[in-house]
């Protein structure tokens, strides 16, 4: 319908010419350049390029060259014009450029340092294995409001992700028959030094090296925050496999906005480990989708240096399907 050719279009733009008038023709194309740029910026903003541009440049420079700007958006007299009638950007002055360098040289030094420091989790727990152990030696909040559930009765308890076996060895003194599975061969064998009538299996929560419901009780305190959300749900599914019905599911974890990032550990800030942290509505749908009831939530304060800074929340949850 409108297919217009190169002819058609000249003998457009001359009626536009004749209509508007020529004095006004770079008025209009200067306004459209503007509202261009502006969406141009605005594309940029929605793209990590933009993320990547924060992190490398000072914000003094951002506002120098931002073409948004007042002093060019208003066309100052004083600001001199390029050859095609565009305001110049100017240079930084020294110091702002003195500045600038020195920012980015220390963005690209965290940079390099963040990517040589990441540990997964078995070399995070081989790097702080002695000051790790010497610091938690308390059994986990609430382990006692889980024990409640069980009325006495001595039962098979699995403890995933059991560390220096801390929550083993306090189960098995309370007459449980207890197993730790870890994925750090230095955390089993601290735990089998702690505890060595327990059992202590080297393991990946993901895949658990047990039978259906082999277990009346698991206990999961502060491991799934190593965990991608992506591995979420089928560690939720082993949780429900290996245990059997009317079992009891304790979880710890680090509570806040959900967010997936990596943070220095607090025994040596020069490493860095993946953090996932949930909130109470995210673990409460996981385990209604896997078959749980949610029983009771305890939240706390962080209380020390050696703890990260954020709510510790302890969930107590009971199969049912």
């Amino acid at each position: 319908m409108f297919d217009f050719g190169w002819a058609e279009l000249l003998v457009i733009m001359a009626i536009a010419v004749f209509v508007i008038g020529p004095k006004e023709i770079p008025d209009i194309m200067m306004t459209l350049g503007r509202a261009v740029r502006r969406m141009q910026y605005i594309k940029y903003a929605f793209t990590q390029q933009f993320e990547d541009f924060m992190q490398h440049h000072d914000l003094n420079e951002i506002r120098h060259y931002a073409a948004m700007s007042d002093e060019i958006d208003g066309y100052n007299e004083n600001v001199p014009l390029d050859r095609h009638g565009e305001p110049q950007m100017l240079p930084l002055d020294k110091e702002q450029a003195q500045a600038q360098a020195q920012a980015q040289a220390s963005d690209e030094k965290v940079q390099a340092n963040d990517k040589s420091k990441r540990l997964d989790v078995a070399a995070l727990y081989a790097h702080i294995e002695k000051d790790y152990v010497a610091a938690f030696q308390q059994p986990s909040d609430n382990i006692d409001d889980f024990l409640e559930y069980f009325k006495g009765r001595s039962v098979s308890i699995l403890d995933v992700g059991c560390g220096p076996g801390v929550d083993v060895f306090y189960l098995y003194n309370r007459g449980h028959q207890v197993t730790g599975l870890d994925l750090s061969t230095n955390m089993v064998e601290q735990a089998r030094k702690k505890c060595p009538d327990a059992v202590l299996k080297h393991g990946d929560m993901r895949d658990m090296p047990f039978d259906d419901g082999a277990f009346d009780g698991v206990v999961s305190s502060y491991s799934i925050i190593h965990l991608t959300k992506e591995d979420m749900p089928q560690v939720f599914k082993e949780f429900s496999r290996v245990l059997t019905l009317g079992g009891v599911l304790y979880i710890g974890f680090q509570a806040g906005a959900p967010l997936e990032t990596w943070v220095n550990e607090p025994f040596d800030p020069s490493v860095a480990f993946f953090l996932n942290i949930c909130n109470i509505h995210e673990i409460s749908t996981l385990l209604q989708e896997h078959g749980f009831e949610v029983l009771n939530v305890y939240e706390r304060d962080f209380t020390s240096e050696e703890e990260l800074p954020f709510e510790k929340v302890s969930m107590l949850a009971r199969k049912i399907s």
